[in-house]
């Protein structure tokens, strides 16, 4: 297994695990369960992309941080304009 290759599955289950726990904003959990996976798995992805060149299973990982940032952003709106 190569260093890119450790580096994406690590990056990949951090996003995944942001995009699970983001909408969580009772008692602001999120900015503890959630974004700091959040970081790790960008700051991941920008090293994997530095190893290995612009490859389409680091835009994955990004995606999955678009998709969850979108979602975390919605849920605090709810969260405000419904507590």
């Amino acid at each position: 297994m190569t260093k890119a290759n450790v580096i994406f599955y690590f990056a990949f289950i951090f996003a995944l695990w942001f995009l699970l726990s983001c909408w969580a904003w009772t008692y602001a959990m999120n900015v503890v369960i959630s974004f700091p996976f959040a970081i790790g798995a960008f700051f991941m992805a920008r090293a994997g992309k530095k190893i290995e060149g612009p490859t389409k299973r680091f835009k994955i990982v990004e995606g999955l941080l678009l998709i969850g940032c979108a979602i975390a952003l919605i849920s605090l709106v709810g969260f405000m304009i419904f507590n």
